[in-house]
């Protein structure tokens, strides 16, 4: 697990990380589609809107997946490497 600072500068990456997640997630509820835009949705303006809302949200959200797999990853290092310490 390592020593005490270097967990403590872990949780605070991951407390950081998950405001930023939080912050970020407002932002792109914020950029989605307006009621104008049902109302004449073929207009240039709504379409532009809608392509960068999908564009900006499926990247998030791989950036997201990309996170929580290379956290698992850790955790289940960090797993591995208990189990192993505790079997000698």
């Amino acid at each position: 697990l390592g020593p005490p600072e270097l967990q403590q500068d872990l949780q605070r990456l991951r407390d950081e990380i998950q405001e930023l997640t939080r912050e970020i997630r407002g932002e792109l509820r914020g950029l989605e589609p307006a009621k104008e835009d049902e109302e004449n949705p073929n207009s240039i303006g709504a379409r532009l809107r809608r392509t960068q809302h999908g564009v900006l949200a499926q990247q998030f959200w791989g950036v997201t997946g990309r996170l929580q797999a290379a956290q698992a990853r850790y955790r289940q290092r960090s797993l591995e490497r208990i189990r192993r310490q505790l079997h000698i």
